[in-house]
């Protein structure tokens, strides 16, 4: 099945969770900004050690109308 990024559902979160045990306040190890505005941190879980990549896109702009 193809997917195309138009009907990827966007997820809002208030604070990044370790995927493995759902900690929060991963350890930051490295940021890297994309040519798109996003930037990709990877993490290291504190409580399990577990190591993910966290993507942060840029804000989208408010067209005005809903």
């Amino acid at each position: 099945m193809t997917r195309d990024w138009k009907t990827a559902p966007m997820v809002i979160i208030e604070a990044a969770a370790c995927p493995v045990c759902f900690a929060l306040k991963p350890i930051i190890v490295r940021t890297e900004q994309g040519g798109d505005g996003s930037s990709s941190r990877r993490c290291v879980c504190r409580e399990c050690s577990a190591h993910f990549l966290l993507v942060i896109e840029p804000p989208v702009p408010n067209s005005g109308s809903v």
